[in-house]
């Protein structure tokens, strides 16, 4: 897995406790996507001066105590990458630490320019997240 992002933000109790339960609500924060059907979507993505649309899937979203996780798989063309995101509520306080890891053949031709992509598309998540909780 990748060095870990991460971040905090204030945030209001009751959207809070109506944000997190449903897995829907942070998919719809991931940027550029479309075509969602429960936990599949596509996404549209910009790696460098390349444009692709991508297949992801939320392949796990656990809910324990105050504590969430959302794992997806994005697969593009020779790529195949894993986000985990765990979002840790504290009364008007969201911390959240994500990680991932890149797989397949254009890993290492895309390099620091899909990293970038990666790590951009995380924090924007992220944004969104704490917009909707502000």
């Amino acid at each position: 897995m990748s060095n870990p992002l991460n971040g905090k933000f204030n945030a209001n109790q009751d959207k809070i406790r109506d944000f997190f339960p449903h897995y829907s609500n942070f998919i719809s924060c991931i940027p550029n996507v479309k075509d969602i059907n429960d936990k599949k979507f596509l996404i549209d993505a910009q790696v460098g001066a390349m444009k692709v649309t991508v297949n992801g899937e939320l392949v796990d979203y656990k809910m324990a105590e105050d504590n969430y996780s959302a794992t997806m798989k994005v697969l593009g063309p020779g790529v195949t990458i894993t986000i985990t995101t765990s979002f840790i509520p504290r009364n008007n306080e969201v911390s959240w630490t994500s990680e991932y890891k890149l797989e397949g053949a254009m890993v290492m031709m895309l390099g620091q320019t899909l990293q970038n992509t990666v790590e951009t598309m995380i924090n924007q998540t992220a944004e969104c997240i704490k917009n909707k909780l502000s």
